[in-house]
């Protein structure tokens, strides 16, 4: 499911809050820093230069404070998101591998009707043959036989689709695109 384009800029999203509330935090310890440093500086110039540039942070403080608490908003938000669309997606395929196993039963099932109509046939037309019964039987099981290769061909064509709709649940090279040599010629 990694290949899937939703999952993988979900993915993005849920990485990027990290690295803003990651730098917020990495300011706390440059104050640290700047305090340890300011006992070396004997210059008064130096000194009141750099005390402008220690303060500038503590009074944009809430503001940075409030910028790591969005981040962090961001992050949970796009965490969600990420959580719904990966349960959708492992929905789909389960769904997906539940209808392909639905439909392989009922295929079975079709091809075992289909061959006791099919025996029933050659039974109807050796009666019929013989004499013993009339030629509507035989047009009877002929019907009842037709119906049911028709039934197991929608039912296979079913299983078929079933299958490409979990290629795609899975997010196996499906790209949606129509090109011009996919159209009839």
């Amino acid at each position: 499911m990694s290949h899937k384009p939703n999952i993988n800029w979900l993915r993005a999203t849920v990485r990027w809050p990290r690295r803003a509330s990651a730098s917020y935090r990495n300011c706390g310890s440059a104050r640290r820093g700047a305090r340890r440093f300011s006992t070396l500086l004997t210059n008064p110039i130096t000194v009141w230069s750099l005390g402008g540039s220690v303060l500038a942070p503590l009074f944009q403080g809430g503001r940075l404070t409030a910028q790591a608490d969005a981040a962090g908003a961001q992050r949970d938000q796009a965490a969600f998101a990420y959580r719904r669309v990966a349960l959708g997606a492992f929905r789909d395929v389960e769904d997906g591998l539940a209808a392909v196993h639905r439909l392989d039963e009922q295929v079975a099932s079709g091809e075992r009707q289909r061959a006791a109509l099919a025996e029933g046939l050659r039974l109807a037309t050796n009666r019929y043959r013989e004499g013993y019964s009339p030629y509507l039987e035989q047009l009877d099981a002929q019907r009842g036989l037709l119906g049911a290769q028709l039934a197991l061909i929608q039912t296979r064509s079913d299983a078929l689709a079933a299958r490409v709709q979990l290629y795609q649940a899975m997010g196996g090279g499906w790209s949606g695109v129509v090109t011009d040599r996919d159209g009839p010629e």
